[in-house]
C-alpha cells in the first residue's frame, strides 16, 4: 500500500549516498524484513518503520551530518559536493554558500544564485496565495 508519498512499502527502494556506509532501504537484499523502510548503517538497523516520511527524515539527517562534516574537507571535489548536498536541503546554508563562492566555478555560483532566487520566488508565491485574514 502506498502512503502519502506514493512510495509503497512493498516496492524495492534504496537510497545511498556515495562514499558512505549508510542507506535507506525497503525490500532489498540488505533489508531485514519486508514491508518496512529501514535506515541502515552497514548491516546495522538504525531505524525501522512503516512510515516513509519518518525514515526518510532520519536518513536526510544522516546525509546532512555527512555533508556538514565534509564542508571543510581538504578534497575540493568532496567539499563542493557536500556544499551542493547541504544547499539541496537549505538553499540559504551559509557555510555551503561560502564553499561554492570560494571553491566553485562561475557556473557553480550562477547555479547557486538561480536556486536561491527560485526558492525566494516560491516563497513569495505561497505568501501571495494565502487567503486574506487566514
Amino acid at each position: 500500500m502506498a502512503g502519502p508519498t506514493g512510495i509503497s512499502r512493498s516496492a524495492r527502494h534504496c537510497r545511498r549516498l556515495a562514499g558512505t556506509d549508510f542507506s535507506m532501504e525497503a525490500n532489498t537484499p540488505a533489508s531485514p524484513a519486508a514491508d518496512c523502510f529501514f535506515r541502515l548503517h552497514g548491516a546495522e538497523v538504525l531505524l525501522q518503520g512503516k512510515d516513509f516520511a519518518v525514515v526518510e527524515t532520519a536518513y536526510k539527517q544522516l546525509c546532512a551530518e555527512f555533508w556538514e562534516e565534509h564542508l571543510t574537507s581538504s578534497d575540493v571535489a568532496l567539499r563542493i559536493s557536500s556544499a551542493w548536498g547541504r544547499l539541496g536541503q537549505n538553499v540559504q546554508h551559509r557555510r555551503a554558500r561560502e564553499v561554492i563562492g570560494t571553491d566553485g566555478t562561475d557556473a557553480d555560483r550562477r547555479k547557486m544564485e538561480a536556486a536561491r532566487e527560485r526558492k525566494s520566488a516560491e516563497r513569495h508565491r505561497r505568501i501571495a496565495a494565502r487567503p486574506v485574514g487566514g
